[in-house]
């Protein structure tokens, strides 16, 4: 499970101690990533992503009150506590995909949608609500594509 806010990353990996200890080991040496920091670890029975696959998933509402309540004005990890980690992980858990949740393929689709409709409008100018969902989905496809690659590395 990968959540990106404020500028900052998320993350929970869950699997056998080996596995994990291995993974966050090439995190820790891959230069795209500072400040690696540990907010939680312990032993689970049953994995709690197990399921999961890529999507992008709204969720900035959620967060927002859960920040709001912890006394907490942006998300950033480094200021969690073990509550604040544990409502953030409840939150990423529960949720499913559902047509909330748009796949990679949906992501993809809008933006070649998007980027058909500029170009056959042969238009510069198109409207700024345009431009930030074309924005938003490049960057999540970005952000998707990057993580897909560190998994095929691994």
């Amino acid at each position: 499970m990968l959540y990106f806010g404020d500028g900052c990353f998320f993350q929970c990996l869950e699997g056998a101690a080996e596995a994990v200890d291995t993974l966050y080991e090439k995190l820790l040496n891959d230069t795209r990533n500072k400040d690696l920091k540990i907010l939680s670890r312990k032993s689970i029975d049953t994995l709690s992503f197990s399921n999961w696959s890529m999507k992008y998933v709204p969720l900035e509402d959620e967060m927002t009150k859960i920040l709001n309540f912890q006394g907490l004005k942006t998300f950033d990890p480094y200021n969690f506590n073990v509550e604040t980690t544990k409502k953030a992980l409840g939150l990423l858990d529960s949720t499913n995909d559902t047509a909330e949740a748009l796949l990679l393929e949906d992501v993809l689709q809008k933006a070649t949608l998007i980027d058909r409709k500029v170009k056959q409008s042969g238009k510069v100018q198109t409207s700024s609500i345009n431009l930030k969902k074309y924005m938003l989905i490049v960057l999540m496809s970005l952000v998707i594509l990057a993580i897909l690659a560190v998994k095929l590395i691994k």
